[in-house]
């Protein structure tokens, strides 16, 4: 299950770059509203202006690296054999509820149940 956990903090961590990219965006904004209120030098305004877009440059080549990384383990697990790792999978990377994992699988909801309870992302 360490592969699924990878996976799950990968997506976390997607997350948490887009926010990152989407407040250095407000911030490049912010910048170029006050270019031309003069409450700031122009020297100080055009190093914040190239250090906000060399930064988000850095968040959005980290987004596509991990990103990638993400479906290539996406697409890794999904060849894992053993019913531990498709319930792990289909239930804590695909979002799906154990109904869904029972029918989709083929098994009982209770033999799905008692597989899901011994999953644990260590």
């Amino acid at each position: 299950m360490v592969a699924i956990k990878i996976a799950k903090d990968l997506d976390v961590e997607k997350d948490v770059i887009e926010m990152e990219i989407e407040r250095l965006k407000r911030q490049y904004y912010a910048l170029e509203k006050i270019r031309d209120t003069h409450k700031m030098d122009v020297a100080t305004y055009h190093d914040q202006l190239f250090r906000t877009e060399r930064a988000i440059e850095n968040y959005q080549g980290m987004l596509e690296d991990l990103v990638a990384t993400r479906y290539d383990i996406g697409n890794k697990l999904k060849d894992l054999k053993g019913l531990e790792y498709k319930v792990g999978r289909m239930k804590l990377l695909e979002g799906k509820k154990l109904e869904e994992i029972a029918d989709e699988l083929g098994y009982s909801y209770d033999h799905i149940a008692r597989i899901s309870s011994k999953i644990k992302l260590r």
